[in-house]
């Protein structure tokens, strides 16, 4: 765990924009965070980030990064020293029921037939179809997909020592933020912004992942 801080900036000095950073603070205030401060001018922001430009700007010092696939490992290992999981990859469900009268589940996956008290849908974006398969007489609600794109600072290292993050965008999404790769390089990676695909696309497998050049 790398506990780098982290600086969500507003570029523009409308009321708005400082109304949702005061905002952005009570919901951490709300979730237990109470280290947030308010940088109310681009001296201040510079002062932390010589290199990052604002009107006002949200410091969480308190904000980190760790390494989520070390991480998903470990549970892994720690759920598999329980002697009570297996990890079964590459394996399709091709059904089930919700709960029977004794509260089991049942899937039916690759031909064999499982029964569990608690299943976690975490199926990406088949997810509701896997819950379509669990729950008769139900329909998904519309699928909306969106894809973004990331791009890499080459050839230098990075600008900043913290996370900065735009505002959120209102149209959805995070906004194009930047993140250091503390692991080698020194790095830095931008992204992901935001483009959503035509709701007539009704697979996720027809989306087309080429990188947006505009």
């Amino acid at each position: 765990v790398r506990q780098c801080g982290k600086l969500i900036v507003a570029t523009d000095s409308t009321t708005n924009s400082k109304e949702r950073l005061l905002q952005l603070r009570q919901n951490a205030i709300d979730n237990g965070v109470n280290d947030i401060e308010i940088l109310s001018n681009n001296d201040e922001i510079r002062a932390l980030e010589p290199n990052v430009v604002g009107n006002a700007a949200l410091y969480s010092p308190s904000t980190g990064v760790f390494d989520s696939h070390s991480y998903m490992t470990s549970l892994l290992v720690d759920a598999e020293n329980s002697g009570t999981t297996t990890l079964a990859l590459s394996t399709k469900v091709d059904g089930g029921s919700t709960a029977d009268l004794r509260g089991y589940i049942t899937l039916d996956v690759d031909g064999i037939e499982l029964k569990c008290r608690n299943v976690v849908n975490c199926a990406g974006l088949n997810a509701h179809l896997i819950a379509q398969k669990l729950h008769t007489n139900w329909l998904p609600p519309q699928q909306y997909y969106a894809k973004g794109n990331y791009f890499r600072l080459q050839g230098t290292k990075s600008p900043f020592s913290r996370l900065v993050y735009p505002l959120p965008d209102e149209a959805g999404g995070l906004g194009v933020h930047a993140t250091v790769d503390w692991s080698s390089s020194n790095s830095t990676k931008f992204g992901p912004d935001v483009e959503w695909i035509s709701p007539a696309i009704k697979n996720p497998k027809d989306i087309d992942l080429t990188p947006s050049d505009e």
